[in-house]
């Protein structure tokens, strides 16, 4: 039931998200965003009911061991996180560590202060791994690198109930790819643009400096691809990035001359209730200059990212 409905959301929001009916076709508009609320919320409401009646994930499913799952969150949405880790244990394919990323600053009573509904799932498979400081979202994938530096790591968002095939084609796409980092949804890079504009068509499975990845759809990332000394280097984070990992992750690629891959359309899983109003993009994408646009214009300082792209961009043209 829960896959059928996750079909039905994919279609309507796909749809309206492809052909952009806003302003085009309201009444179009108005059914395929009504449609995907609709299916969003009573997938939600089934995974709870289900989870309720013990209806929990299959384990003994078979491990891809070179792929590492991480992910993080925070207390305002730490209630609802273990959604996320129900749809990532209902994969067609299972990573050998999926590990969630807490810091003790947010959590100091570490186990005791989360939800008894999350630790349920540390007998499934979940790793609950813990930091002294908080990086926000640059939890879900530093301390995983270092941890595994031969391994490629997939990064998920904490508010999106993900559809049961989003691991396995991923993985695909890295082994069409090997020496570039893949995702599902993205853009293209756009320095002369505030953020919100950087809206211009990339063309699927064509690695290019020039596309940029965002987490809501998963990224995989070859950790042996990076090099860990620049990228674990927390002072700059907290200068250029603190809020704005995709971004940061990006100027990683282009120091380390590492391609960036989009796959075929996949439109965006369901969101989580309640998990809009503490959304990062609320403050890092706007109108008019968010944190998106400061966090490149210092990393272009620190780095000189826009050159680098140019130059990179220019060897493959």
């Amino acid at each position: 039931m829960v896959n059928f409905l996750l079909k039905i959301h994919a279609y309507f929001y796909g749809l309206n998200d492809r052909k952009h009916y806003k302003g085009k076709n309201n009444l179009m508009w108005i059914l395929t965003n009504l449609m995907s609320y609709i299916s969003e919320w009573i997938v939600c409401k089934i995974i709870i009911i289900r989870n309720m009646l013990g209806f929990m994930p299959y384990t003994k499913s078979s491990k891809e061991d070179e792929l590492i799952v991480s992910m993080t969150s925070y207390p305002a949405r730490i209630e609802n996180v273990w959604m996320v880790i129900d749809s990532i244990l209902r994969q067609t394919i299972k990573p050998s560590h999926f590990q969630i990323w807490l810091s003790e600053e947010n959590f100091p009573g570490k186990e005791m202060d989360l939800p008894k509904k999350l630790l349920k799932y540390k007998q499934y498979g979940l790793e609950i791994c813990w930091t002294k400081d908080d990086l926000g979202p640059h939890k879900k994938y530093l301390y995983a690198f270092l941890k595994y530096p031969n391994k490629c790591v997939i990064t998920i968002d904490d508010d999106l109930y993900y559809r049961k095939d989003m691991l396995e084609k991923l993985w695909k796409l890295h082994l069409e790819f090997p020496n570039a980092v893949c995702g599902h949804r993205g853009g293209v890079v756009n320095p002369l643009e505030l953020y919100n504009k950087w809206n211009g068509k990339y063309i699927a499975k064509r690695p290019s400096h020039q596309y940029y990845l965002t987490g809501c759809g998963g990224i995989i990332y070859p950790v042996f691809l990076f090099d860990l000394r620049l990228l674990n280097n927390i002072s700059s984070i907290r200068r250029t990035s603190l809020y704005t990992d995709d971004l940061w992750m990006k100027a990683m690629e282009l120091l380390n001359n590492i391609p960036v891959v989009i796959g075929e359309y996949y439109c965006n899983p369901p969101t989580l209730p309640h998990s809009k109003k503490n959304a990062l993009m609320n403050k890092n994408c706007s109108e008019k200059k968010g944190r998106n646009d400061l966090s490149w214009e210092a990393l272009n300082k620190e780095y000189n990212i826009n050159k680098i792209l140019n130059d990179l961009q220019a060897k493959i043209n």
